[in-house]
């Protein structure tokens, strides 16, 4: 009995540690914007007989990762775009097609959109839960008549503005719309920061959107800091666009803010502004102080809305599973200058796009894969290194082993334990015969008392990197 508790512990505290390391993954990527290549392995695990899983392995997973490496190795990028690899097993060539923008507020999103369906002649739906309702162009940031660019857009200032449009009926207007657009060979778009929309239409049974669809999901990623400075600087033009005015034309101050239109970020905080305005008599100082204080709330709400987007699409990602083509701008959104701006916009962003939904639309994926976009900085004169990070238990030494018989490569193993000596069995070391005769650094180096630190890690990878380069090989650099 005590033995199978200590058993029963050993698979617990695994388990948990599977889960921290997924978590480390995820934060280097939210939180240092790394970009990273990954490949979901639906179906290799889930079979026990060895030659179903080497057949999956070789078919679903090596192959793509293969790919990925020779594209980096070579440059084969057009200093614009890595791919990301996902797995998918449904056969969806006889579904319709349905294209999702999912952006955090100020990333474009409708300038790209209305792209899209010129090109592919589109029709858009708006899924921005403030922008359905009439009224406050200025206040809820609706798109322009110039910037429509005569693409007509869906559900988009078409709701009376007191009345509470649920996500349920979101769904059951967008059905209505992509079926209209598709028996007209029209491409639909949905469009929008509302991802809760979103994942109503595409998640509740009551649709059977997953089942009739194929959906192609483009997230447009931004470093937080230029995130911000796009907020300030909206919300300031938007002021000079008489935001103020706009909401003095609706304010009602018994009026309900719990539902339609004046439930937005703007209009909450310039009632709170108004309320206290037409108190204060003739003292312009003081009222300024409390528009800027309002302007200010506006800002700091904003970006609150910003992380709750983006942490609503990190939850669809994480636990709904979604395959989603992310694309990290990285240039196009941090000069001021429209005409930098355009020149970043259709070199560095558009065309990945174009690339994705053309693939997408023309079912060039052969079934297997699906490529995720990022946008990355010229890196041509840079020295490669492989990275494969995965959880404990997904195969990373059999997969590290297959790039080196493939790439002419060199193994640094970064798992933590082991790089100490002994425990092959307890520490679950790769065997020989499963090394292949690759020689594998930092695996069972080191002293098993020894305090080997993360500095030490890097200290002795670095050698090792150096050495390999030298020698032509290309370092890879696995463990959990």
């Amino acid at each position: 009995m005590i033995l199978q508790a200590s058993i029963s512990s050993i698979k617990r505290n695994t388990h948990i540690l599977i889960c921290k390391q997924l978590d480390k993954i995820q934060r280097l990527i939210n939180e240092k914007m790394w970009s990273v290549h990954h490949i979901i392995a639906t179906d290799i695990f889930k079979e026990d007989r060895k030659e179903v899983v080497d057949k999956a392995w070789r078919n679903t997973v090596f192959k793509p990762c293969l790919d990925i490496v020779e594209r980096f190795l070579k440059n084969d990028d057009h200093n614009i775009t890595k791919m990301n690899a996902f797995i998918i097993i449904n056969n969806q060539f006889n579904k319709k097609k349905v294209v999702f923008i999912m952006v955090a507020t100020g990333t474009g999103k409708y300038r790209l959109s209305v792209d899209l369906a010129t090109h592919f002649r589109g029709e858009i739906i708006n899924s921005d839960k403030i922008q359905v309702y009439k009224g406050l162009e200025i206040v809820t940031n609706k798109i322009t008549h110039t910037e429509k660019q005569g693409v007509r857009h869906y559900m988009l200032g078409e709701i009376e503005p007191d009345s509470n449009f649920t996500a349920k009926d979101f769904g059951l207007k967008s059905i209505d719309y992509i079926e209209f657009f598709l028996k007209t060979q029209c491409v639909p778009i949905i469009v929008g920061g509302s991802n809760s929309f979103i994942e109503k239409l595409v998640e509740d049974p009551v649709f059977m959107f997953k089942h009739k669809y194929d959906s192609c999901f483009i997230w447009i990623d931004v470093e937080q800091s230029v995130l911000n400075h796009r907020v300030d600087t909206r919300v300031d033009e938007l002021v000079n666009a008489r935001l103020v005015e706009e909401v003095l034309q609706i304010f009602i101050p018994d009026a309900n803010y719990t539902k339609g239109i004046r439930w937005t970020i703007g209009f909450l905080e310039m009632a709170k502004y108004l309320r206290v305005e037409k108190n204060i008599d003739r003292d312009d100082e003081s009222k300024k102080m409390i528009l800027q204080a309002s302007i200010s709330s506006i800002k700091h709400n904003t970006r609150l809305l910003i992380c709750n987007q983006l942490d609503k699409i990190q939850r669809l990602i994480n636990e709904k599973m979604w395959l989603l083509h992310h694309i990290i701008a990285i240039d196009v959104f941090k000069e001021d200058r429209k005409e930098v701006i355009d020149k970043a916009w259709r070199n560095t962003f558009l065309q990945p796009c174009l690339d994705i939904v053309e693939r997408f639309l023309k079912n060039d994926d052969h079934n297997i894969t699906k490529m995720n976009t990022f946008i990355i900085n010229n890196k041509f004169n840079k020295k490669k290194v492989v990275f494969i990070m995965r959880a404990t238990g997904t195969g990373k030494s059999r997969l590290s082993v297959d790039f080196v018989t493939h790439f002419r490569a060199e193994i640094i193993n970064s798992n933590k334990m082991q790089m100490y000596k002994g425990l092959e069995i307890i520490t679950n070391k790769i065997t020989h015969a499963e090394k292949q005769g690759v020689q594998h650094y930092l695996l069972g180096e080191i002293e098993p008392n020894s305090n080997f630190t993360a500095e030490d890690f890097c200290l002795k990878s670095s050698d090792y990197i150096e050495n390999f380069l030298k020698t032509q090989c290309v370092p890879i650099i696995v463990g959990g």
